[in-house]
């Protein structure tokens, strides 16, 4: 078993690199987050593992959050796994869903309380060998207290409670040595009390990812990934945020210790846009087109 205690300290200033700060967020000062967590597994027999776990966060601008886990794990054989999982998380509002001041937009309140997710999940994995391995998992999600912009009083508010529930696959290899593949695919579906969509999730995600080593010094590696379609509300009448594809190549380059990498983000310059509120940015919020990057790193 393990445990573990920690006491992190979060403190807002205001400077000057925001600009009219003090108009915008003009009751924030400091927050102090303590947290503690504990965790154990348990061999219920050769076959059985249970593990249990809890987490406690305190906020104190609005008080604390117990967090439970638990998982369960059988094993079918060498190579099979089955696994029972459940979680439940939370996610603090933010400094500007509490106190924020925006003329012409949301503004904060201050007595929001956390979002609260319960997870529950199960996966079935196999692994016939070290390059050859496949997952597949479904899960279910109840999310309450969800926080959202209220377009008629034009403050944070979180009245909504989310459903949502979905399947992930993965399977990676080896076909070849010096070759190695993996591919994901996951689905999403979330809906509100109402059953309407949850806007700007996108329910079908894809990647691939290939790498080749040419060498012990030089390998070069593609990444493709895939976002589908994003709804809109009912109340906006604007068309989907389309679907996009990105291709990022890569290529690496080991000499002793050193490595140099250099690779291009979203090759094809794909028109790649995140949902924003209407009337506020109607065509969406623009991500960059290709980059390029170059790092180097070492080893000590």
């Amino acid at each position: 078993s393990s445990t573990d205690i920690k006491n992190d300290v979060y403190v807002v200033k205001t400077t000057e690199v925001i600009t009219d700060s003090d108009r915008f967020l003009p009751n924030v000062s400091a927050r102090r987050v303590q947290a503690g967590y504990v965790q154990d597994q348990i061999q219920l027999s050769d076959r059985t593992d249970l593990s249990l776990g809890g987490r406690y966060d305190h906020y104190s601008d609005f008080g604390g959050t117990f967090n439970p886990r638990l998982g369960w794990v059988y094993r079918l054989n060498s190579q099979e796994n089955l696994k029972l999982l459940y979680g439940r998380s939370f996610r603090a509002p933010s400094f500007v869903e509490l106190y924020a001041v925006l003329p012409n937009s949301t503004s904060g309140d201050a007595t929001l309380e956390p979002e609260i997710t319960n997870t529950f999940e199960a996966a079935y994995t196999i692994r016939n060998n070290p390059e050859n391995f496949f997952r597949i998992n479904g899960y279910y999600s109840l999310m309450d207290n969800m926080i959202q912009q209220n377009r008629t009083t034009r403050v944070y508010s979180q009245t909504r409670e989310v459903t949502g529930w979905g399947t992930e696959v993965e399977y990676r290899f080896t076909p070849r040595t010096n070759h190695f593949l993996r591919f994901a695919y996951s689905y999403t579906y979330a809906e509100d009390e109402t059953g309407e969509a949850l806007p700007g999730v996108a329910r079908h995600l894809f990647d691939g990812w290939y790498r080749y080593d040419a060498s012990g010094k030089l390998s070069y590696a593609l990444l493709i990934q895939f976002v589908g379609d994003r709804e809109r509300s009912e109340s906006d009448s604007r068309n989907e945020v389309d679907a996009y594809t990105t291709v990022n190549p890569t290529v690496s380059y080991r000499y002793g210790a050193l490595e140099i990498r250099g690779t291009v983000k979203n090759l094809f310059d794909s028109d790649i846009r995140y949902p924003a509120e209407e009337n506020v940015y109607n065509k969406d919020l623009p991500r960059p087109g290709r980059t390029y990057w170059l790092s180097l790193s070492s080893e000590f």
